[in-house]
Protein backbone atom coordinates (compact mmCIF):
# COMPACT_ATOMS: atom_id res chain seq x y z
CA UNK A 1 0.00 0.00 0.00
CA UNK A 2 1.26 3.51 -0.76
CA UNK A 3 -0.57 5.10 2.14
CA UNK A 4 -3.26 7.69 2.27
CA UNK A 5 -6.84 6.88 3.19
CA UNK A 6 -7.58 3.85 5.35
CA UNK A 7 -11.27 4.59 5.89
CA UNK A 8 -13.30 7.58 4.65
CA UNK A 9 -11.98 10.63 6.48
CA UNK A 10 -9.11 8.70 8.10
CA UNK A 11 -5.86 9.46 6.27
CA UNK A 12 -2.78 7.32 6.71
CA UNK A 13 0.88 7.78 5.98
CA UNK A 14 3.80 5.41 5.86
CA UNK A 15 6.49 6.19 8.43
CA UNK A 16 9.89 4.57 7.99
CA UNK A 17 12.12 4.61 11.04
CA UNK A 18 15.49 3.00 11.66
CA UNK A 19 15.30 0.03 14.01
CA UNK A 20 17.01 0.97 17.27
CA UNK A 21 18.47 -2.53 17.68
CA UNK A 22 18.91 -3.72 14.10
CA UNK A 23 19.60 -0.49 12.24
CA UNK A 24 17.23 -1.73 9.53
CA UNK A 25 14.43 0.36 8.02
CA UNK A 26 11.04 -0.28 9.64
CA UNK A 27 7.88 0.87 7.85
CA UNK A 28 4.59 1.43 9.67
CA UNK A 29 1.22 2.66 8.42
CA UNK A 30 -0.20 5.29 10.79
CA UNK A 31 -3.24 7.51 10.97
CA UNK A 32 -2.25 11.17 10.82
CA UNK A 33 -3.62 14.63 11.39
CA UNK A 34 -2.19 17.89 10.08
CA UNK A 35 -1.14 21.01 11.95
CA UNK A 36 -0.17 23.50 9.27
CA UNK A 37 2.72 21.96 7.34
CA UNK A 38 3.44 19.31 9.98
CA UNK A 39 2.07 15.82 10.32
CA UNK A 40 0.88 14.47 13.66
CA UNK A 41 0.96 10.79 14.53
CA UNK A 42 -0.04 9.25 17.85
CA UNK A 43 2.00 6.53 19.59
CA UNK A 44 -1.15 4.93 21.00
CA UNK A 45 -0.34 1.23 20.51
CA UNK A 46 -4.10 0.76 20.92
CA UNK A 47 -3.87 1.88 24.55
CA UNK A 48 -1.34 -0.82 25.50
CA UNK A 49 0.97 -0.31 28.48
CA UNK A 50 4.08 0.16 26.33
CA UNK A 51 5.02 2.46 23.51
CA UNK A 52 4.96 1.02 19.97
CA UNK A 53 8.28 -0.08 18.46
CA UNK A 54 8.26 2.72 15.87
CA UNK A 55 8.12 5.30 18.69
CA UNK A 56 11.01 3.66 20.55
CA UNK A 57 13.00 3.79 17.31
CA UNK A 58 12.64 7.59 17.27
CA UNK A 59 14.62 7.83 20.52
CA UNK A 60 17.62 6.37 18.72
CA UNK A 61 17.14 8.28 15.46
CA UNK A 62 14.53 11.01 14.87
CA UNK A 63 15.25 11.11 11.12
CA UNK A 64 12.44 9.38 9.23
CA UNK A 65 11.08 8.88 5.75
CA UNK A 66 7.42 9.65 5.12
CA UNK A 67 5.10 8.66 2.30
CA UNK A 68 1.71 10.31 1.94
CA UNK A 69 -0.01 9.04 -1.17
CA UNK A 70 2.57 9.26 -3.96
CA UNK A 71 4.63 11.95 -2.17
CA UNK A 72 7.76 10.74 -0.37
CA UNK A 73 10.10 12.92 1.69
CA UNK A 74 12.61 12.99 4.51
CA UNK A 75 11.47 14.38 7.84
CA UNK A 76 12.34 14.78 11.49
CA UNK A 77 10.11 13.48 14.25
CA UNK A 78 9.85 14.75 17.82
CA UNK A 79 7.51 14.23 20.73
CA UNK A 80 5.14 17.14 21.30
CA UNK A 81 6.03 19.25 24.31
CA UNK A 82 3.75 19.37 27.34
CA UNK A 83 2.65 22.87 26.31
CA UNK A 84 1.52 21.81 22.84
CA UNK A 85 0.32 18.26 23.50
CA UNK A 86 -3.29 19.04 24.50
CA UNK A 87 -4.00 21.11 21.38
CA UNK A 88 -2.31 18.57 19.10
CA UNK A 89 -4.09 15.66 20.81
CA UNK A 90 -7.44 17.31 20.03
CA UNK A 91 -6.47 17.63 16.35
CA UNK A 92 -5.50 13.96 16.19
CA UNK A 93 -8.61 12.81 18.09
CA UNK A 94 -10.81 14.65 15.57
CA UNK A 95 -9.41 12.35 12.91
CA UNK A 96 -9.51 9.20 15.08
CA UNK A 97 -11.78 9.63 18.14
CA UNK A 98 -10.74 6.22 19.51
CA UNK A 99 -7.51 7.83 20.75
CA UNK A 100 -9.48 9.19 23.73
CA UNK A 101 -10.60 5.65 24.62
CA UNK A 102 -7.04 4.35 24.17
CA UNK A 103 -5.78 6.91 26.68
CA UNK A 104 -8.22 5.62 29.31
CA UNK A 105 -6.83 2.06 28.88
CA UNK A 106 -3.28 2.93 29.91
CA UNK A 107 -1.51 4.77 32.70
CA UNK A 108 1.16 6.12 30.34
CA UNK A 109 0.58 9.44 28.63
CA UNK A 110 0.24 8.55 24.97
CA UNK A 111 2.71 10.67 22.99
CA UNK A 112 1.77 12.87 20.06
CA UNK A 113 4.61 12.94 17.54
CA UNK A 114 5.23 16.00 15.38
CA UNK A 115 6.75 15.13 12.00
CA UNK A 116 8.33 18.01 10.09
CA UNK A 117 9.46 17.74 6.48
CA UNK A 118 13.07 18.54 5.70
CA UNK A 119 11.89 20.03 2.41
CA UNK A 120 11.66 23.82 2.60
CA UNK A 121 8.41 25.56 1.80
CA UNK A 122 8.45 28.23 -0.91
CA UNK A 123 8.26 30.94 1.77
CA UNK A 124 11.19 29.40 3.71
CA UNK A 125 13.24 29.21 0.48
CA UNK A 126 12.52 32.90 -0.23
CA UNK A 127 13.50 33.97 3.29
CA UNK A 128 16.65 31.85 3.36
CA UNK A 129 17.56 32.93 -0.17
CA UNK A 130 17.30 36.60 0.76
CA UNK A 131 19.34 36.05 3.91
CA UNK A 132 21.99 34.08 2.03
CA UNK A 133 22.20 36.77 -0.64
CA UNK A 134 22.74 39.46 2.00
CA UNK A 135 25.45 37.45 3.77
CA UNK A 136 27.25 36.49 0.56
CA UNK A 137 27.06 40.03 -0.82
CA UNK A 138 28.71 41.43 2.31
CA UNK A 139 31.38 38.74 2.18
CA UNK A 140 32.15 39.20 -1.51
CA UNK A 141 32.04 43.01 -1.39
CA UNK A 142 34.54 43.02 1.47
CA UNK A 143 37.17 41.58 -0.91
CA UNK A 144 39.29 43.91 -3.03
CA UNK A 145 37.94 42.40 -6.26
CA UNK A 146 34.43 41.77 -4.88
CA UNK A 147 32.51 44.37 -6.86
CA UNK A 148 34.15 43.24 -10.09
CA UNK A 149 33.33 39.59 -9.34
CA UNK A 150 29.65 40.44 -8.80
CA UNK A 151 29.53 42.50 -12.02
CA UNK A 152 31.07 39.61 -13.90
CA UNK A 153 28.71 37.03 -12.36
CA UNK A 154 25.58 38.98 -13.35
CA UNK A 155 26.89 40.14 -16.71
CA UNK A 156 26.91 43.81 -15.75
CA UNK A 157 28.86 46.12 -18.06
CA UNK A 158 29.46 49.87 -17.57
Amino acid sequence: TDGHEWKPGVPTLLLTTTGNKTGLPRRTALIYAKDGDTYLVVASNGGSAGHPAWYRNLDADPHVDIQVGAEEFEATARTATADERERLWRLAARVWPAYDAYQTRTEREIPVVVVTSKVLTEEERDILGAQATAVLSKEVLSRPDGAERIRSAIGYRN
